[in-house]
């Protein structure tokens, strides 16, 4: 009697502890610089969260670090080398695999969640720099000269459909001169997301530059795109396809300028750390008819996140045309430094 009783509680012992072994609760915390982490929480205080993530080991960072956090069961889908959620059975990856990058303007934009088709997931950026130099040579007519910079980023994602639209204006101008920089530019990309690997990227967009005397161009890229790295911390995109281009600048005539071409568009995300991330993009596109239309665009910025919706970012730009107007550099480059906010 008494070894089937002892027999009856080690059982019950047993069972119970199998029963809290299923029933444990794993957390998801999204970092600020897009970085998901799933595991267990180890200890939190004012100051610093000690996490075990499943695949990265033990981490420590900042509660400031923390954009979201929710519990999933334990049972959560096994995350593959890549530290993303493998595929599910029925062909279709779960949307937590799916890598996510932003536009190709700034400000950069890296969704801090995985979406699903339920629940899109919104991000909305701006970025807004200014500046001044005092007049260096008031005598020989070199005045003062002030810049203002306004980038908004708008995306809206989901397991299939990432949309994004960037528009951004720039006005600077050195006394007594007019503005050498005046520019309004606007671009939409949407992503089709194919797998976890492949995605179709279609990007339009639309520039006015009265001081490059560009009255107006649009510019459409269709590309089908590749991410060949894809890990917690760093993502690698490349998108070739075709284009397709119609402009008009002042001294070419009151006609649009169209050109049929090829082009590629590239981007980088990469985390340093819980707070500082760094982003690198490429876009390039030429006229299969004339070899000499050539547009380039590339930035690389870096962005430090103070707080959860406040971060310091700077950037540097270039930008490449094959057919500028007289007077006009082919190669430009800018530098900008400033606050994004999150909203």
């Amino acid at each position: 009697m008494n070894r089937l009783l002892v027999t009856l509680l080690s059982f019950s012992f047993a069972l119970a502890g199998a029963s809290h072994a299923q029933t444990t609760e794993k957390q998801t915390i999204v970092l600020t610089n897009g970085t998901t982490l799933v595991g267990e929480l180890v200890a939190e205080s004012a100051t610093e969260v000690t996490f075990r993530d499943s695949l990265l080991g033990t981490l420590k960072f900042s509660p400031a670090a923390i954009t979201s956090r929710a519990g999933v069961a334990a049972t959560a889908a096994p995350r593959n080398s890549a530290g993303n959620p493998a595929a599910s059975s029925a062909g279709s990856p779960p949307p937590s695999s799916l890598p996510t990058v932003g536009p190709v303007l700034q400000p950069a934009i890296a969704n801090p969640a995985a979406p699903t088709p339920q629940a899109p997931v919104w991000t909305r950026n701006l970025l807004v720099t200014f500046g001044h130099m005092s007049a260096p040579a008031p005598t020989l007519g070199q005045g003062s000269a002030r810049s203002l910079n306004v980038n908004l980023g708008i995306e809206r994602a989901t397991a299939r459909h990432i949309n994004s639209l960037i528009a951004s204006y720039s006005l600077a101008r050195a006394k007594p001169a007019p503005a050498y920089s005046d520019t309004f530019l606007a671009t939409f990309q949407h992503d089709y997301i194919l797998s976890p690997k492949y995605r179709i990227v279609s990007q339009t967009s639309f520039l006015r530059d009265p001081p490059k005397t560009i009255t107006h161009h649009t510019e459409q890229l269709i590309g089908f795109a590749r991410t060949l790295v894809q890990t917690p911390s760093t993502t690698f995109m490349v998108a070739p396809g075709l284009a397709y281009s119609f402009g008009e600048k002042e001294y070419v005539g009151d006609v649009d300028d169209q050109h049929f071409g090829y082009g590629f568009y590239q981007i980088l995300n990469h985390s340093l750390s819980p707070t500082i991330s760094l982003q690198q993009k490429l876009k390039a596109v030429r006229s299969f008819s004339d070899p000499q239309y050539i547009r380039a665009s590339a930035s690389v910025s870096l962005t430090v996140q103070l707080t959860k919706t406040i971060g310091l970012q700077t950037s540097l730009e270039s930008t490449y045309d094959g057919r500028p107007a007289q007077g006009i550099e082919e190669l430009q480059y800018q530098t900008n430094t400033g606050l994004q906010f999150k909203f």
